[in-house]
């Protein structure tokens, strides 16, 4: 099967949108994500400071008890985060990701999504929403 690689840096994304979400005083951390697309089926890798997205998914869902675990409930936590955050869009119909990993890398959570497609996907768009 023929695998389409795209790499692509998040820098700012993850800039404005673990960063500026953030009401109290932090040092803003910048990450990266990789997508690979190979037929119906997009991956998203998405590797971030792991104080950063504790911070995020506390002030998303409002709980400040949330703690990286790398477990199931965390993973749907996360899941829920991103397909609000980034919107992948393919013939103007959003595919919600499904996080299918989640590990510790040093002070870094890596977290990988699976999107899925009726069709292959050739081509998508993204979309991202900045809290202020």
């Amino acid at each position: 099967m023929k695998r389409l690689f795209t790499t692509f840096t998040l820098v700012l994304v993850l800039l404005l949108t673990l960063g500026l979400t953030l009401f109290k005083r932090h040092d803003v951390h910048a990450s990266y994500a990789k997508m690979a697309i190979e037929g119906k089926k997009a991956y998203l890798s998405i590797r971030v400071f792991s104080d950063d997205i504790t911070l995020a998914l506390q002030q998303f869902h409002k709980d400040p008890s949330i703690t990286l675990k790398y477990n199931e409930e965390t993973m749907r936590s996360f899941q829920k985060y991103l397909n609000w955050k980034f919107i992948i869009k393919k013939n103007g119909k959003q595919i919600s990701g499904k996080i299918i990993e989640v590990y510790e890398q040093d002070i870094m959570t890596v977290f990988v999504a699976e999107y899925s497609a009726s069709q292959p996907i050739h081509r998508f768009d993204l979309e991202y929403i900045v809290l202020m």
